[in-house]
């Protein structure tokens, strides 16, 4: 009797731009080229060296989990953001058929902001965030605010990179989708673009799919669970409805037919 008013108050509390909810499990599979990271830094002059020291991609990690275990109040960040904390448990695994799970971060914040602060969503996709365990910090880009105005956001990229003598740069957008594709190349002269960075998130905030490419070469790719699914959301949703009604017609129509 008491428990439902007191969610109703809770949720009425909550910024409509966070759509995740308390008790929500996420999984995404992975696939991590530590070679084609390599072979930008050799590109880029860097020794052999060097490489081995600071390049450590996990390829055998195959898929990436996250439970929402609480979402707190509408706060402000160090930095001065709005925002709503997030606390939740992270896993990993090599082996996904098994579902076999390894705790690696328990109690863990981070935090999805206002969808007016496009400062920090714009610093968020300027640097084309990298999707390993070691970044998982308060601003973790598996989860933005829902109503995020992603014209506005892809100008302030676009700004940006220009303003930083980047000659040869390329966004694209498709059928207004939460996302984009980020081609960056360094070298105007070369035919094959340097940098790709693709962004798909889902209706709700929830990153669906990410790659980074190096001249066509994927370094890292994060993709959704049932991501297909999610591509066509409304299709499938109209699907059902279509399927339902046509179920409810034909019984009706039995059942007039025993009336009669």
């Amino acid at each position: 009797m008491f428990i439902l008013p007191l969610i109703n108050i809770a949720l009425a509390f909550r910024p409509k731009y966070v759509e995740i909810s308390e008790n929500n499990t996420f999984i995404w599979q992975t696939e991590y080229n530590e070679k084609n990271l390599e072979r930008y830094y050799r590109h880029i002059g860097k020794s052999p060296g060097w490489i081995e020291e600071n390049v450590d991609l996990d390829e055998d990690k195959e898929a990436i989990k996250i439970v929402i275990l609480d979402i707190g109040d509408k706060e402000k960040s160090i930095l001065g953001a709005r925002g709503v904390r997030i606390t939740y448990n992270y896993y990993i695994t090599e082996n996904r058929i098994a579902n076999d799970w390894k705790l690696e971060e328990k109690d863990e914040t981070f935090a999805i902001f206002d969808s007016d602060e496009l400062e920090f969503y714009s610093n968020l996709f300027k640097i084309g965030f990298f999707l390993d365990e070691d970044i998982l910090e308060s601003e973790l880009p598996y989860f933005i605010s829902s109503s995020l105005d992603w014209d506005k956001l892809i100008i302030q990229v676009e700004d940006y990179y220009l303003a930083n003598e980047y000659k040869k740069i390329k966004i694209n957008r498709e059928n207004n989708e939460n996302g984009f594709i980020l081609n960056i190349d360094e070298k105007p002269a070369d035919e094959e673009e340097d940098w790709e960075y693709v962004y798909k998130y889902t209706e709700d905030g929830v990153l669906w799919f990410y790659e980074w490419k190096y001249t066509g070469r994927t370094i890292i790719k994060v993709e959704l669970e049932l991501g297909l699914i999610q591509e066509y959301k409304n299709w499938f949703i109209l699907g059902i409805i279509a399927f339902t009604s046509v179920v409810i017609i034909i019984v009706i129509r039995i059942l007039l037919k025993k009336l009669r």
